[in-house]
This record gives C-alpha cells, structure tokens and sequence, in this order.
C-alpha cells in the first residue's frame, strides 16, 4: 500500500530548504527522532536518496513531492531534479513532468525517444503511452526517426 500525506508527516520531518528528512518517531535501531531519513542509493546509472518506510522503499524527491502537494504524480508523470543533481532534493530544485518530455542522459541523438540502435545500424523512435512503451519504427535516418517521435507526439495531444 502507497503511503499517504498525513501518515509521511506523522513520521517524518521534510525542510524544504535544505531538501532533507529527518524522522519525527523511533522506527528502530537506526531510525531515531531526529536522525537523518533514507540513504544514498545507485539507481539507474545514478545516485539518489531512498528512504524505507513500513518495509516499502521510496525515492525521496517522490515523497517531497507528496509531502508537499498530498499526492504522487499520475501514471506518465514523474518528478525531475532541476540540476539533474539527484542528491539534491530542495523543493526548489524539483519539477512535476511527462516521461515523454523527459531525454535519457546517455541520449545520443539529442532527441526524447530517439536512439541508436547499434545492432540493426538503425534509428529507433518509441514513446510512452500511458506508463508502456510503444516501438514506433526502426529507421534509416535521424531525421525520419525524429518526425515519427514528433508526428506520435501531436498525435497524443
């Protein structure tokens, strides 16, 4: 079961400022009042903070953005650090977005949803329909890979 707003805030602590959670009850030998929540995790090619709350683990800037609107983002959505500084989890530096507007840092083609496939020598396009990928065609060239992403896009809105 998710957790909610009222039962993060019962046990945790969130400072907007400084980004970091610090517990407000005693969850064992090393949850204490006032010690620091989560712990540094490597995550898809990257750091971030997690925090294990009633044996289910959360990324943390996913529990600021419930601790401060009352909900988690929707199916599609997700929760981007500005600076792409994934440790760093200020409510200033956090942002509710697409997954679709969303470019992977090893993106080489400087397009979302475009990539190289090295294998077959082609460009591939794909998008995200409501939480699943949709392969939209392995092409020739960037240029045709970019307007079957983009012609899939406009088609969505």
């Amino acid at each position: 079961m998710t957790i909610t707003q009222e039962e993060l805030k019962r046990l945790l602590h969130y400072d907007p400022d400084t980004g970091a959670f610090a517990w407000k009850v005693d969850k064992g030998t090393r949850a204490k009042v006032g010690c620091a929540a989560g712990n540094v995790s490597f995550n898809d090619g990257r750091s971030l903070v997690q925090i294990r709350i009633n044996g289910r683990t959360y990324r943390a800037h996913w529990l600021v953005w419930l601790y401060m609107t009352g909900e988690f983002p929707s199916d599609g959505e997700i929760v981007k650090h500005v600076d792409g500084d994934a440790l760093d989890n200020r409510w200033s530096n956090l942002v509710k977005t697409t997954r679709n507007n969303t470019k992977r840092r090893n993106n080489k083609s400087g397009v979302c949803g475009v990539s190289w496939h090295a294998i077959d020598r082609k460009w591939v396009a794909n998008i995200m329909i409501n939480g699943k990928n949709k392969l939209l065609g392995r092409y020739d060239t960037i240029f045709e890979a970019v307007c079957a992403r983009k012609s899939a896009e406009m088609n969505l809105k």
